[in-house]
């Protein structure tokens, strides 16, 4: 095996509620119009990179592990495929209100991992929102009964977005990116999604986009999502974990702030010069705990 570094193509998507900021400010080059997402690293089917340099050009990534499969890591190859997925996504119009289901459910009724992600905010115009799991705990009836009545967003939490933002979504967490926002997402490589609420949205045929309501009801997790506390490590500070990739932020000397529902509060770190902000409660006086800020100070 030759290893060397690779320049991969991504894979595109053309989604109804993309834009043209990939190509505009990521120089992404498709004839694809609106250009919604690209799948900057995928081993996935439904869109798998390409290797565009070196002896080993215009193979795909996925067919390329599985001839060195060494390349993938000693983790990497504890999965059957690649197990992570890299994607730009630029939203110009909301995405459907949707939730994923987890690994076992996924393998048992998909037949493909489930899927967890975590999204940085790279821009987004003032006042952009995102939709994070419910305001309050409810049960499936009244998750249900809101979906037959296009009430669903009477129950969903949704909290205003800044540059920089960091959001770990669990499998099973009822979400939707909203306009206006343009995310850098590492989530498992999964392409099943499950949409409860589109806007009454039609396809390029005119047909209304499928929703997915019964296998939401099965999934979702009907009470809001309580995520770990940050905990801090000597220098290296472990944001999130999942069995297939875990966050760590590596203190510098530009600082990170964090989110927290406390004020502003100065943690000194063990390296000398080196701190934590907590600030910024989110907005309506509600706690933000879920996300994480990077912000050079």
């Amino acid at each position: 095996m030759k290893q060397y570094p690779m320049r991969l193509h991504p894979a595109f998507k053309d989604n109804l509620w993309g834009g043209d900021r990939l190509k505009k400010d990521y120089h992404k080059q498709t004839e694809l119009t609106p250009l919604a997402e690209s799948w900057e690293l995928s081993c996935h089917k439904d869109g798998c990179s390409t290797i565009e340099n070196g002896p080993y050009a215009g193979k795909s990534l996925a067919d390329y592990l599985r001839e060195f499969p060494d390349a993938a890591g000693i983790r990497g190859q504890e999965f059957p495929a690649f197990p992570i997925l890299f994607k730009l996504i630029d939203a110009k119009d909301n995405l459907s209100i949707q939730v994923h289901p987890d690994d076992a459910y996924a393998m048992r009724v998909e037949g493909e991992y489930g899927k967890t992600e975590m999204w940085v905010v790279l821009d987004c115009q003032p006042g952009s929102k995102l939709v994070y799991g419910f305001k309050e705990p409810v049960t499936k009836e009244i998750f249900q009964a809101h979906i037959e009545q296009n009430t669903l967003m009477d129950l969903v939490n949704e909290v205003e977005v800044h540059k920089g933002d960091v959001f770990f979504i669990a499998s099973g967490t009822l979400h939707a990116i909203g306009k206006g926002i343009v995310i850098a997402e590492i989530q498992q490589s999964s392409n099943t999604t499950y949409r409860v609420y589109d806007y009454g949205r039609k396809d390029a045929n005119g047909n209304p986009r499928a929703l997915h309501i019964e296998k939401a009801l099965d999934v979702t997790n009907l009470e809001p999502y309580h995520p770990q506390k940050i905990m801090i490590l000597c220098a290296r500070k472990v944001a999130q974990r999942s069995k297939h990739w875990q966050i760590a932020v590596i203190f510098t000397r530009t600082g990170f702030t964090f989110l927290g529902k406390r004020g502003v509060q100065w943690m000194k770190s063990p390296l000398k010069g080196f701190s934590v902000q907590r600030e910024r409660p989110y907005c309506v006086q509600r706690e933000r705990p879920y996300c994480v800020q990077m912000k050079r100070r």
